[in-house]
Order: structure tokens, then C-alpha cells, then sequence
């Protein structure tokens, strides 16, 4: 049975600042993380470490550079900062702990105590599949990139914060090679461009053909593309299972706001409250909110200085 959990954060350093609340409620409120492994650009290792260092943290942070987790950065791929962090995630599995990781992002906090026991339960992680279809083109495109047929009408996959597989990911790289091998590319485009620069790092260790497949296949995201292909390759049951709810709080996280303000209307102060799961909550940064009036709003209801009702 798995003991230990090791959390992933891709962080640009604008918004190191947002890590820091992050920082401060796992330390709080996650009981028995191992490592939050940190991944930023390499020329801002030093400054990140500077940030978020803190003497009193229950766990070990490590920050790396990014090219150590994914080399294929070096190349002329032209990639957007959250295709990055996407790729990240999905990469991280080859450093982290064996078994289940966290993938988070800056705009994330813990906002209930967990234990790593409860995250993780059997060992196995949660993941929910909501009806709602106005993500559907995150999925034609996975059937491009994976050329997999994937059923109208599932809905779509929990986001980040999610539990993701280290052998669910071994699977999803071993079955790009093995595709490869056999001179199945992606459709259209995507397949061209796989094909001309997986002859430009052919013979160089420093490339996984997996990575190199997936940096030349973009757009694609990540949750549909890793739960997907273990749904379609029959892998899904012994890595995850299906869960009514997910370990963030959907309807109290702040997914939207107008004129880059916290809505007068917004009271996240119940996921704060009470135990079990949702454990999580989500103050998306592309609100144009800033990381000081998250800070404001949120610190005094992390450490429980505000009055926090506890039903939900």
C-alpha cells in the first residue's frame, strides 16, 4: 500500500506569489506529503527557492528546473506557457514517488485537513466524469493526437487538482512507443511535425520519442488525454476509480469573474469548514484577480481567524 505522496507544481514565476497561499495550506492542512516538487523555467530556479522558502514546512521542497523534467524545452517546438505546465504534469511521473502524485497548479489551496491516507485510499485515485459537453473539443482533439474513438456523451474529467497514476502514465508512454515503432503518428498536421523532429532527436538520450510525440501534438489537454487513454485501453480500473465528487470543490471554487474583482457575491468560506472531501478549492488566476486579493479574502479563513459556518 502506498505510504507516501508527492505533489507537482509547474510555476511561472509571475505567479509565485499565488504559490505562496498554496504553499501555506498544504503545510496546514495536507498531513504526510513527502515532496512538492516545484518546476519552473531554469533561469528562475534561484528566485522561486528564494519566494516560497520557509523553515517550518512539514515537507521536503524541491525546486527544479523545468528542462530536467521535460529536455524536449530546448527544442524550437513552439509551445504556450499552459501547454507547458500540462506537459509537466504528465513528465513528472518519471521523479516522483512510485504510485499516485498530486498535480496542482498556483491558484490552488488546501483548505480542509487531509491525510495522505484519505487522498489516496486504496491506492487507486478519485476521478469524476461530469455530464457537461461544452468541453467536448478537448476530446476530438485527443482522437487526433491518440487516434482513439472516444463515445459522444461521456462528458469530461476532473481538472486540476487531480491524482494522476505513475504506472496509469508508464502505460500512456510505453503505448506512444510502442505506436511509433509500428508508424502510427497523429492525424493531419500533428503527424508531419512529429515525424520531422522525431528524426531531429533520433539517437539523442536526452529525448523520450513519448515526450517528443506529445510536444509536437499540441493543442491536446491533459486530464482528457491521460483518463481517456486508460478508459479506451481498459487500464482506467487499476489506476482510478470512478468518484461522485472530486477532491476540489466545483460549485465554491471562483472558475469566473467580472472586471478582474472578487464578486461581492462569492463566499468560498464553507470549504473551509467541516471534513471529508472536497478538500480542495480553486481561485483561478485567469480572472485577472490579483494574488494580493486572493490573499486578503482568502489567509483569514485559512488560519481560522474568520467565522467559517459548516454546512455546505
Amino acid at each position: 500500500m502506498q505510504k507516501s505522496l508527492d505533489a507537482v507544481l509547474p510555476l511561472a514565476l509571475r505567479d509565485a506569489e499565488r504559490a505562496r497561499l498554496l504553499v501555506e495550506s498544504l503545510a496546514r492542512n495536507l498531513i504526510g506529503l513527502n515532496r512538492l516538487w516545484v518546476v519552473c523555467p531554469d533561469p528562475d530556479v534561484a528566485q522561486i527557492r528564494t519566494i516560497l522558502a520557509s523553515e517550518a514546512l512539514p515537507f521536503e521542497l524541491h525546486v527544479e528546473p523545468e528542462r530536467n523534467i521535460v529536455p524536449e524545452f530546448a527544442l524550437k517546438i513552439r509551445m504556450s506557457g499552459w501547454f507547458r505546465q500540462q506537459l509537466i504534469k504528465l513528465a513528472s511521473f518519471e521523479h516522483v514517488t512510485e504510485g499516485l502524485y498530486l498535480t496542482l497548479d498556483a491558484d490552488v489551496l488546501c483548505t480542509r485537513r487531509v491525510t495522505v491516507a484519505e487522498l489516496i485510499g486504496d491506492g487507486r485515485g478519485a476521478c469524476v466524469s461530469f455530464p457537461d459537453e461544452t468541453f467536448r473539443y478537448w476530446y476530438e482533439r485527443i482522437e487526433q493526437v491518440l487516434r482513439i474513438r472516444i463515445p459522444k456523451g461521456q462528458g469530461c474529467h476532473n481538472v486540476t487538482p487531480a491524482l494522476l497514476h505513475t504506472g496509469g502514465m508508464r502505460s500512456l508512454a510505453d503505448a506512444i512507443d510502442e505506436k511509433l515503432a509500428r508508424g502510427q503518428y497523429s492525424r493531419g498536421l500533428r503527424g508531419l511535425k512529429q515525424r520531422w523532429w522525431l528524426h531531429q532527436t533520433r539517437g539523442d538520450a536526452r529525448y523520450a520519442p513519448w515526450r517528443v510525440f506529445l510536444s509536437a501534438a499540441r493543442p491536446w489537454t491533459e486530464y482528457a488525454l491521460y483518463f481517456s487513454f486508460l478508459e479506451h485501453s481498459g487500464l482506467f480500473d487499476r489506476f482510478h476509480v470512478h468518484a461522485e465528487q472530486c477532491i476540489y470543490d466545483n460549485d465554491l471554487s471562483l472558475w469566473h469573474a467580472d472586471e478582474k474583482q472578487i464578486p461581492a457575491e462569492w463566499n468560498p468560506a464553507p470549504a473551509f469548514a467541516g471534513q471529508g472531501p472536497p478538500w480542495f478549492l480553486v481561485a483561478q488566476s485567469n480572472t485577472g484577480i490579483s494574488a494580493e486579493a486572493y490573499r486578503e479574502r482568502l489567509v483569514p479563513l485559512l488560519r481560522g481567524t474568520e467565522h467559517m459556518p459548516t454546512n455546505n
